[in-house]
């Protein structure tokens, strides 16, 4: 979650003042996010959606680099344990286990923990949404809309695989 908030206010600093020099914090926050595995590989589709809002040449080099980084990570796990992800390629239906877990992780989802992370969230929205003129298009609810609805592709996607 702190990922997912540290992006979207680095990507509200790069809207302010679109340069190729603000552009970086971004790139770095991004090339790290893979380390949270699943969320990780969203929030960089979110960016690269949230950039590209603004600067389409910005978003390919946002795309590129983080990447690159995903392809870092890759050729490490090839080097330290001879595989790159520890799984194999194979489309497979879900279990009724598996789907009766992740209604579980859903439904324990809207819990205690929860509130405090929409809360979390409604108040880092409503200083992202003062920060940004009137005139401009609302290129972190762009973030915020693009990193939920990846996520929720990534994760089925993620039963299947």
């Amino acid at each position: 979650m702190s990922l997912v908030l540290l992006t979207a206010c680095v990507i509200a600093a790069y809207t302010e003042r679109p340069s190729y020099l603000s552009l970086l914090l971004p790139i770095s926050v991004a090339s790290l996010s893979p380390l949270c595995r699943y969320a990780g590989i969203s929030v960089m589709m979110a960016a690269v959606v949230a950039v590209a809002r603004k600067n389409f040449k910005h978003a390919v080099i946002l795309a590129v680099t983080s990447g690159a980084a995903i392809l870092g990570w890759l050729l490490r796990n090839y080097f330290q344990a001879a595989d790159f992800t520890n799984r194999t390629w194979r489309f497979h239906l879900p279990s009724a286990a598996q789907l009766t877990e992740a209604s579980g992780t859903l439904v324990e989802a809207f819990g205690g923990l929860a509130l405090a992370a929409l809360f979390a969230t409604l108040a880092v929205f409503t200083f992202l949404h003062r920060r940004q003129r009137a005139s401009e298009p609302k290129v972190n609810v762009t973030f915020l809309i693009a990193f939920a609805l990846s996520y929720v592709v990534v994760i089925a996607l993620s039963l299947f695989f």
